[in-house]
């Protein structure tokens, strides 16, 4: 296996771990929501036949780092919001 897969899968994993606890932390529906779409990156595994491997694994590294970023920025502006009501 390759190591950008396991970062990939590492970040995407991440992603939606960190999401769905913010969500029942909050109880905003919303951003589970947007967990949704990373389940789905699993998907992807049979189209490997179609593509070269590192042509692949740079295309999921790709949609990882939108997960993070996706992450990160419900994230922050979450937490931003919740700790003005306090």
């Amino acid at each position: 296996m390759s190591i950008l897969e396991r970062i990939s899968s590492l970040l995407i994993h991440s992603s939606w771990g960190y999401l769905s606890v913010l969500s029942a932390i909050t109880r905003r529906k919303r951003i589970m929501l947007a967990t949704f779409p990373m389940g789905f990156v699993d998907f992807l595994v049979p189209f490997t036949k179609y593509f070269e491997t590192l042509k692949f694994e740079l295309i999921v590294f790709g949609i990882a780092l939108i997960c993070l970023i996706v992450a990160w920025s419900l994230g922050r502006h979450y937490r931003s919001t919740s700790s003005k009501g306090t």
